[in-house]
């Protein structure tokens, strides 16, 4: 009953739960790891600037364009806005694959196109000259992501984005550091970009670039050391972190396959959900173990009545009455139960 009335309750506060034992494990976690695009930042990145090297904008755009419009990315999503801002015309790509955690290849306007991370670059062996990397380490350090862009081989432009810190962010890291909860970033994005919001957020653990079985391997290997995870991330990155995490969250923003993995949903986007649910997974617990002691003392006083211990002094219970007493039990489990609907959480 305490259950039912809890996920009922939560929904009001945008929470979907999906498994019934959500409760007892947040109250053990010892370490929270939150991805960060979308996670503890907005997640609607914004292109700040483009740079291109001997060509022009458009033409390098125009295919970049065409090339993300299969995605549905944040970053892709933010290359099309720009696109369309712009009025660059997208075409359909001829080909068209995702490479999780790094990037994409396509084919557009008769043009291979690479979109991606600068370890993508390394792997399909298209150069980074030394001055590009000592720029793009400038604007890192400014907290900007950097999205390098190829075509036929060659490094054409980069794509600088800003995607800022959720305001509630700060609160929620504080809250959890007073539980005594590690706080940890697993993000793929790069070392510089990472370490500028853990310095916003005062975290001192984060790891960056992982593609998503480095995340998954990063969970379990805290978890064969003993350690229960939290994982809290949006996206198809990290979606096998959430399912494999001793207790999985997702954001509703994100990707199906990430909700589906989640063991509870974040529907209303808000990082301090993960506040919401802790709190109230104190309150739930509190509130079973109220229940299982009024029902034990009710039951340890009646039932050896009812038994007929104290006969020898005139005090018996006719059955009619003892089975009124058992409904009373009963109610009385489910009244307390139902002062949890109207429990204030913050």
């Amino acid at each position: 009953m305490v259950y039912a009335i809890a996920v009922y309750k939560l929904t009001k506060f945008g929470l979907l739960v999906r498994r019934g034992d959500v409760f007892e494990r947040a109250l053990a976690i010892d370490i929270a790891m939150f991805d960060k695009r979308g996670t503890l930042t907005i997640g609607k990145p914004a292109i700040d600037r483009v740079i291109v090297f001997n060509c022009s904008e458009e033409e390098v755009m125009k295919v970049v364009c065409s090339a993300e419009s299969r995605s549905e990315h944040p970053i892709a999503l933010a290359i099309l806005r720009y696109c369309r801002d712009n009025g660059y015309i997208c075409n359909e790509p001829s080909k068209y694959d995702h490479i999780p955690g790094l990037g994409i290849i396509a084919e557009a306007s008769n043009s291979e196109v690479v979109i991606g991370s600068e370890k993508l670059f390394t792997e399909m062996g298209i150069a980074i000259p030394e001055d590009i990397k000592n720029l793009v380490a400038g604007y890192r350090k400014y907290g900007y992501t950097v999205i390098f862009i190829g075509v036929n081989k060659v490094l054409s432009g980069i794509v600088l984005l800003r995607d800022n810190v959720k305001e509630d962010a700060m609160d929620v890291i504080d809250f959890l550091r007073k539980m005594g909860i590690k706080i940890v970033i697993a993000s793929g994005d790069s070392r510089e970009t990472v370490e500028v919001v853990a310095k916003n957020l005062k975290i001192n653990e984060f790891y960056s670039e992982l593609t998503p079985g480095d995340k998954i391997e990063l969970v379990e290997e805290l978890q064969r050391k003993g350690f229960k995870v939290l994982f809290v991330g949006d996206g198809i990155n990290d979606a096998g972190a959430i399912s494999k995490a001793f207790l999985g969250m997702a954001m509703g923003s994100g990707s199906d396959i990430a909700k589906i993995a989640g063991d509870v949903v974040i529907m209303n986007e808000k990082l301090k959900s993960v506040k919401i649910m802790m709190l109230f997974s104190d309150k739930v617990r509190r509130k079973s173990i109220e229940n299982l002691i009024w029902a034990f003392i009710y039951n340890l006083i009646l039932v050896p009545i009812a038994m007929g211990a104290l006969h020898s002094i005139g005090i018996t219970l006719r059955p009619e009455i003892a089975a009124v007493a058992m409904i009373l039990s009963d109610v009385s489990v489910i009244l307390n139960s139902l002062t949890l609907a109207r429990s204030k959480i913050m």
